[in-house]
């Protein structure tokens, strides 16, 4: 009989051990779910420093320890605290199972890692380098390395990492690298060398890049002073690339280089055109631009029949690739 008491005793002692465990859990689980919303809050609302305060004391005993150092990342991103919140990231980077977090990680670390001294910033990437053994996440980080290097106007070291990462075959979109090295010799002045480039990446009708490629053609020909060839692009631009990013730049350029040809109907044409789709800052430039055609205009049709110079047919200018 005293057997069975002690066994009874001795299994209502586990039970209630266990119990109380489960209890302690999950009162540990509803105290970080509430400081995880407080720490989201504060946030939210910019008070970094409490988030920080809250992060530290719950970060021991937090089941959610990845998502607590990056929001730790944000809060001193935040507080522009550039060189503590590239740390935090960091570790997410270094060590987090989470592809989604470490994703937001690398992003977020790349942002901040701009903003300190270059030759840190650069220590800070190959210690991450060093680290990881992933080849995908090694190509990343050196193309961080070469922002970096652009960012501070080290364009001949940019291009290095470009042809560096270029020589890995798992890299499938070598056309972006062909790009970035483009761009960066147009920085240098190296128009030629960059024409060359995007010469090549025009043939290829490269869906994800040709624009950018006939856009910086451009770029590189204005630079030559060699304005006929520049404007093919600008056409090609306007009349293939509707909804392009640089639309303004694009019809304002084109206008401009009709007006300096004495074009003046067809510039004021297009100016007319993008003054519709403008923001109210752009409408001022545009007006005043207008104006000084119409006068332009005025003037020369004393002179000049303007209706035989205008072109609104721009086929005739347009560079197609190969077939």
């Amino acid at each position: 009989m005293k057997k069975i008491i002690l066994l009874f005793l001795l299994f209502s002692f586990i039970a209630l051990m266990a119990e109380d465990e489960r209890i302690d859990k999950n009162n540990e689980i509803l105290r970080s779910t509430h400081n995880f919303e407080l720490i989201k809050y504060f946030l939210k609302t910019e008070e970094y420093t409490q988030a920080i305060t809250i992060i530290d004391s719950t970060l021991l005993d937090s089941v959610m320890i990845d998502s607590l150092i990056f929001f730790k990342g944000l809060a001193y991103e935040g507080l522009k605290d550039w060189d503590k919140a590239t740390l935090e990231f960091s570790k997410i980077i270094m060590s987090t199972t989470n592809d989604s977090l470490k994703n937001s990680a690398r992003m977020k670390f790349k942002q901040s890692i701009l903003h300190i001294n270059p030759v840190l910033a650069v220590e800070k990437v190959t210690a991450i380098f060093d680290t990881i053994k992933i080849n995908s996440l090694h190509n990343d980080l050196l193309l961080i390395i070469a922002e970096i290097y652009e960012t501070n106007q080290l364009f001949s070291e940019a291009i290095d990492i470009y042809k560096n990462i270029r020589k890995d075959t798992t890299f499938s979109d070598t056309v972006f690298l062909d790009l970035k090295i483009a761009v960066n010799n147009i920085f240098q002045k190296k128009y030629e060398d960059a024409l060359e480039i995007l010469d090549q990446i025009i043939i290829s009708n490269d869906s994800l890049h040709i624009e950018d490629a006939l856009y910086f053609s451009y770029v590189s020909w204005f630079s030559l002073d060699n304005f006929q060839e520049a404007k093919k692009y600008l056409i090609r631009l306007y009349t293939d690339f509707p909804k392009a990013k640089n639309r303004f730049d694009i019809i304002f350029n084109l206008a401009g280089l009709y007006a300096q040809e004495g074009q003046f109907l067809l510039s004021w044409y297009l100016l007319n055109e993008l003054f519709e789709e403008s923001s109210e800052v752009q409408k001022f430039i545009i007006y005043s631009e207008i104006n000084r055609i119409k006068e332009k205009l005025v003037q020369d049709s004393l002179t000049v029949n303007q209706f035989k110079n205008f072109k609104p047919v721009f086929e005739e200018h347009i560079q197609k690739e190969p077939q």
